[in-house]
C-alpha cells in the first residue's frame, strides 16, 4: 500500500512539473511589428525577459533600440534589403547592450544605419559588457569615435553572414568594428568593406583577442595605422581563412598591423593588394605575430616592407608565399624574423625557403598551377598548427605532385585540378587553398594548387 501511494504522489509531481513546463514555454510570447507595436522599442519594451520572439514587417523604422538586457529572438520577416533601422539625426548609437546581454540576445535580418556618436562608442551597435549574437545584418552608414559600425567593451558578440561596410571612426579606432578591454568578438562569413579610421580602418583590438573567419577585408582605410585590421596592447586575434585585400594606410600595415605586444596568428590568409608607407602587408611593431599558409603578394610600401615589415619583432613564417611585393618582401629593423619553408621572392635564409616562382594561374587568381615548386614543398609541423583545409573547404592536399612524398603545399591556396581523384601527398605552400576550383583555362591533366 504504502509503495502505491508512493508511486501516486510521484506520478501526480510528475504531472504538475510537466504542467509547469508548458506554463513557461506558454510565456513566451511572439511580438509582431508594426502589427502589435508599432515600433520596434515598444515590442521590445513588451516583450518578457527571456524567451519571446519579435517579428518585424519590411520597412523603415526611424528609431535606436536597446535590448534592456533581454534575451529575446529580434528578427526581420524580409531581410536587410527591406527591413531598415534607421537612427538618422537622433546622434545616438543604433542598436545598444549595455545590460548584460548574453547569446540569447539575437538580432536578425536588419541594417542597421544612421547612428552618430562622434566623440562617443558604437555608431551602429554599442555593446558594453554584453554578449549578443548578430545574424544576417548589414551594418552601414554609422559614424562613432571608437567602432564606427560595431564596438565592444568587455563583450564578446557574436556575428555570423554580416556585412559591415561605409562606417567611419576618423578620430579613433575601428571604423568598421572595434573590441576593446578584453572583448573577444566572433566574427564568421563576414565581409567588412569601405570603412575608415584613424586606426584600424576594418578591425581594431586592444587588449582583445577577437576571432575571424572566412571574412573578407577589403577596401578599408586608415589614416595612420591598421587599413585592414590592426592590434595593439597585448591583442592576440586569430584570422583563418580571411581575404585581406585593397586596404591602405597612410602610416603603417595597410593589410594587418601588429603592434604594442600583440600576438596575431593568420592562418589560410591571403594578403594582397594594400598599400602603406611602412609594411603594406603587414607591419610588426613590438610584437610576435605568427603567419601559417598564407600568401602575401602584389602589396606596395612607399618606404620599406612590401610584404612584412618588422620593427623590434619576431614574427614567425611557416608555409608562406611572398611574392611580388614592393620594394621588397620583408624589412627588418631589431627584428629576428623565423621564415621556414616559404617562398621568398630574392631569396631568405631558414630551413626549407626557395626562390622561385610560385606559379600563380593568374594574378587574380591564386592558385597553383601543376609543376609549381611550392607544391609539396611545405612542413606538415608548421608552430601554428597545420591548417586540415584551405579557404574552399577542401581538404589540403598530401603528395600534390604524385611523386609519393606526402607533404604539404605552400600558401593559402594548396592544390591542383586533377581530373578524377586527388593524390594523398604531401601539403603544398599556399596561403589556403589546396583542391582546384574552376579556371578560365582548360588543362590537360592539371591541378592547380591554391597558394594561400
Amino acid at each position: 500500500m504504502t509503495r502505491s501511494n508512493n508511486f501516486n504522489r510521484i506520478h501526480r509531481l510528475s504531472g504538475l512539473l510537466a504542467a509547469g513546463a508548458l506554463a513557461v514555454v506558454a510565456q513566451a510570447a511572439v511580438l509582431h511589428v508594426p502589427g502589435d507595436y508599432a515600433t520596434i522599442q515598444a515590442a521590445l519594451d513588451a516583450a518578457a525577459q527571456t524567451g519571446d520572439e519579435i517579428i518585424v514587417a519590411p520597412g523603415t523604422y526611424p528609431e535606436a533600440i536597446n535590448f534592456l538586457g533581454k534575451a529575446v529572438n529580434l528578427h526581420s520577416s524580409g531581410g536587410p534589403a527591406v527591413t531598415i533601422i534607421d537612427a538618422t539625426g537622433l546622434n545616438t548609437s543604433v542598436v545598444t547592450c549595455v545590460s548584460g546581454e548574453g547569446p540569447g540576445t539575437v538580432l536578425e535580418g536588419f541594417t542597421i544605419t544612421g547612428g552618430w556618436r562622434r566623440w562617443g562608442l558604437g555608431g551602429g551597435v554599442c555593446c558594453y559588457f554584453s554578449s549578443p549574437t548578430l545574424t544576417n545584418c548589414t551594418i552601414t552608414g554609422n559614424t562613432a569615435c571608437y567602432g564606427g559600425g560595431v564596438y565592444g567593451c568587455s563583450s564578446n558578440p557574436t556575428l555570423t553572414n554580416c556585412t559591415i561596410t561605409g562606417n567611419t571612426a576618423d578620430d579613433g579606432s575601428g571604423g568598421g568594428v572595434c573590441c576593446e578591454s578584453n572583448s573577444n568578438a566572433t566574427l564568421t562569413n563576414c565581409t567588412i568593406t569601405g570603412n575608415t579610421a584613424y586606426g584600424g580602418g576594418g578591425v581594431w583590438g586592444s587588449s582583445s583577442n577577437p576571432t575571424l573567419t572566412n571574412c573578407t577585408i577589403t577596401d578599408n582605410s586608415a589614416s595612420m595605422c591598421g587599413g585592414g585590421v590592426g592590434c595593439i596592447e597585448g591583442s592576440n586575434p586569430a584570422l583563418t581563412n580571411c581575404t585581406i585585400t585593397g586596404n591602405s594606410a597612410s602610416n603603417c600595415g595597410g593589410g594587418v598591423n601588429a603592434g604594442g605586444s600583440s600576438s596575431p596568428a593568420l592562418t589560410n590568409c591571403t594578403i594582397t593588394e594594400n598599400t602603406a608607407s611602412y609594411g603594406a602587408g603587414l607591419w610588426c611593431d613590438n610584437s610576435v605575430p605568427t603567419l601559417t599558409n598564407c600568401t602575401v603578394t602584389g602589396n606596395t610600401a612607399n618606404e620599406h616592407g612590401g610584404g612584412v615589415g618588422c620593427y623590434s619583432s619576431t614574427p614567425t613564417l611557416t608555409n608562406c608565399i611572398l611574392w611580388a611585393n614592393l620594394p621588397e618582401e620583408i624589412y627588418v629593423e631589431s627584428s629576428s624574423p623565423v621564415v621556414t619553408y616559404c617562398d621568398v621572392q630574392g631569396g631568405w635564409s631558414g630551413t626549407g625557403n626557395i626562390d622561385a616562382d610560385p606559379g600563380f594561374a593568374f594574378p587574380t587568381d591564386l592558385h597553383l598551377l601543376p609543376g609549381s615548386p611550392c607544391i609539396d614543398a611545405g612542413t606538415n609541423t608548421p608552430l601554428g598548427g597545420l591548417p586540415p583545409e584551405d579557404p574552399e573547404g577542401q581538404p589540403r592536399s598530401l603528395d600534390g605532385d604524385g611523386d609519393g612524398r606526402r607533404w604539404r603545399t605552400w600558401g593559402s591556396t594548396n592544390s591542383t585540378r586533377p581530373r578524377r581523384r586527388w593524390p594523398s601527398a604531401r601539403r603544398s605552400w599556399c596561403t589556403s587553398y589546396r583542391r582546384a576550383r574552376p579556371v578560365r583555362r582548360r588543362w590537360t591533366s592539371a591541378t592547380a594548387v591554391w597558394a594561400s
